[in-house]
C-alpha cells in the first residue's frame, strides 16, 4: 500500500537524519512516490518543541511525515522524529524546571530546561548513530 511506503520513507529519512547518515537516496524515493500528490503542510508550536510536516490527502488522513524540532533552536540538526522522543524531551524539559518567583528565576529556569533538553536531544542523536548504519539509509 502506498500510503505505508510513503510513512515509512518519511520517518526512515527523518531517523537516519538524525543519525546524522545520507538521506539523498530514501528522499529521491519518497519524492518519486509522492510527486503526483497533492501536499499540506501543518505545523504545531509552542515551547519547547515545535512539529512541522507534510500531509498527502490522497492517501488519507494518516499520510503525514515530519519532525519535531527544538523552538529555540536555530540549528537544523535540533529536531526528533517520533512522537515518544518528543514526549521524552518534553519531560526532560519540564523535570528541570524551578518553581521560580522573579523574573531572573524564571529566566535562569529556562535556561536550565534547555540544557537539560539540549543534552537529552544530542544523547538521542548520538543513540541512533550509533544504531543506524548508512546501508539503512540507502
Amino acid at each position: 500500500m502506498q500510503i505505508d511506503r510513503v510513512v515509512k520513507l518519511g520517518d526512515q529519512s527523518c531517523l537516519c537524519a538524525m543519525a546524522g547518515r545520507d538521506t539523498s537516496k530514501l528522499d529521491r524515493e519518497l519524492e518519486r512516490l509522492t510527486a503526483s500528490l497533492e501536499t499540506k503542510t501543518w505545523m504545531t508550536s509552542s515551547v519547547p518543541l515545535r512539529a512541522d510536516g507534510v500531509c498527502y490527502p490522497q492517501l488519507g488522513e494518516r499520510a503525514c511525515v515530519g519532525r519535531v524540532v527544538i523552538t529555540h533552536s536555530r540549528s537544523d540538526t535540533d529536531f526528533v522524529c517520533t512522537g515518544k522522543q518528543a514526549d521524552e524531551l518534553l519531560a526532560v524539559w519540564e523535570g528541570a524546571a524551578t518553581d521560580g518567583r522573579t523574573y531572573e528565576s524564571l529566566v535562569a529556569a529556562d535556561k536550565k530546561r534547555d540544557a537539560a533538553l539540549l543534552k537529552r536531544l544530542r544523547a538521542m542523536h548520538a543513540e541512533a548513530a550509533a544504531k543506524i548504519p548508512q546501508s539503512a539509509c540507502n
